[in-house]
């Protein structure tokens, strides 16, 4: 039975192996103990074992399976194993990043979480499961292929229909974000309500002037973070975020993120509020170039 128990932990071993990110060349081995689960075959009578797995990579729950293992072949005689592929996607909202199994995949267009919903590029998460997208720029569709099926996603309709003439141009937005890291330190400027009357609310910079500043000091907010959203057809909210390091361990970044509630009045869009807050997120080495 030891030997059997063994024989059975270098088999999983050898599948562990080749799930790993590591170019490792197992083809020989795999092909004498691994089969497709598209060409398995379960005999009549057979009965079939399911053992979930909530997180991939888990150090503790590989321990508690090679235990589950050994209990069923030593006292149930289970001879046979279907491990799953290990396949992990990880997203940072505000960020064009993701890690595909630890490797580094890059696209145009942030993850947002907008009034609680988190929306990811259609297109990186298609052709990540190996689908096709065709976008079809006169009906505003894209079609995904996968495996001889078709789904067709259509682009949804912004809720409030802001005039083209009136909606938040680029420049603006790189505006309204420039006069935000300025306004981390007065120490620059000599007539605040004036310098900033163009861009803010007297309401925001009156608060500025009251507490010497915004709390965003010595950190400088691109436009490669920045999103918004509208909330009105008269008020938006423009968001982005700043890395200022990790933790100890070097595991998490720490994601400073700024909330800059903007609103529209006498045909101009001003900073109205402002708030922050600290988060953390896996290490996707996004520093030095943030995104």
């Amino acid at each position: 039975m030891r030997r059997l128990i063994l024989a059975l932990m270098s088999v999983v071993s050898i599948l562990l192996t080749a799930c790993s990110s590591q170019p490792v060349d197992l083809t020989n081995k795999l092909e004498k103990y691994a089969v497709p689960v598209n060409q398995l075959t379960v005999p009549d009578g057979v009965q079939i074992i399911g053992l979930g797995e909530a997180t991939h990579n888990n150090g503790e729950f590989q321990s508690v399976r090679l235990d589950v293992f050994k209990v069923l072949v030593e006292k149930y005689g289970v001879r046979t194993f279907v491990l799953e592929e290990d396949f992990a996607i990880t997203l940072a909202v505000q960020f064009k990043r993701a890690l595909v199994n630890q490797d580094r995949v890059d696209f145009d267009a942030p993850v947002e979480l907008i009034h609680n919903t988190t929306y990811v590029p259609l297109r990186f998460v298609s052709q990540t499961m190996g689908a096709d997208v065709k976008w079809d720029q006169k009906t505003k569709e894209a079609t995904v292929i996968l495996d001889g099926k078709q789904v067709v996603v259509k682009l949804m309709k912004p809720k409030y229909q802001v005039p083209t003439n009136q909606r938040l141009s680029d420049t603006r937005i790189a505006r309204l974000s420039e006069k935000l890291n300025e306004a981390s330190d007065l120490s620059k400027v000599k007539q605040v309500r004036t310098y900033f009357k163009p861009y803010f609310t007297d309401r925001l910079i009156q608060q500025i002037i009251e507490q010497e500043g915004l709390h965003f000091k010595e950190m400088n907010f691109d436009m490669n973070t920045a999103t918004v959203n509208y909330a009105s057809n008269t008020s938006a909210m423009l968001i982005q975020s700043y890395i200022p390091g990790n933790i100890l361990t070097g595991e998490l970044h720490y994601v400073f993120d700024r909330e800059a509630h903007i609103i529209y009045a006498n045909g101009a869009w001003k900073v109205d509020k402002v708030s922050d807050h600290l988060r953390q997120i896996p290490n996707m080495s996004l520093e030095p170039d943030l995104q």
